[in-house]
Order: C-alpha cells, then structure tokens, then sequence
C-alpha cells in the first residue's frame, strides 16, 4: 500500500533535527553572541554549512522583522 503525502505550494516541512539546529545556533553562533564560529557550529550540529548558513539567514530575518509584525497581544509573529 503506498502512502502519499501532499504539500501546498510554498509549504515548508519543520523536523525535529532542524529545531535542534536551530537552538544550537541561536545559543553557540558568534553571529547570535555565543562563542563559536561557524565550522565549530558545523561539526557540534553535524549538518552542512549550507545549512548552517539558511538557517542563519531565516533566524537572522526574524530577529531584523520581529519587532515591526507583532499583534494586539504585543508578541512577536515570527517563529
């Protein structure tokens, strides 16, 4: 029997691996204050640079908007 799973389009998938990843570079990356860089970041993960670095750009465009979308309840829209 064959499963099939349907995404709508510009749907993105969220596993648990990439929000370890994404805890770990928010807490160790020198771009987010921590005290690693990027390849140390890398081998901790053991995921791609090019990972680490979408990753990055995502956090680092929800950090710059977060305080420009917030709503009635004064949280932020971004995740």
């Amino acid at each position: 029997m064959m499963c099939l799973i349907y995404f709508y389009k510009g749907a993105t998938l969220t596993t648990k691996k990439s929000i370890d990843h994404k805890a770990i570079i928010q807490k160790r990356s020198k771009d987010f204050g921590g005290s690693l860089d990027d390849t140390d970041v890398i081998k901790l993960c053991g995921c791609s640079r090019n990972t680490i670095i979408s990753i990055s750009e995502n956090l680092n465009i929800c950090t710059i908007e977060a305080p420009r979308k917030q709503n009635t309840q004064n949280r932020s829209l971004c995740y």
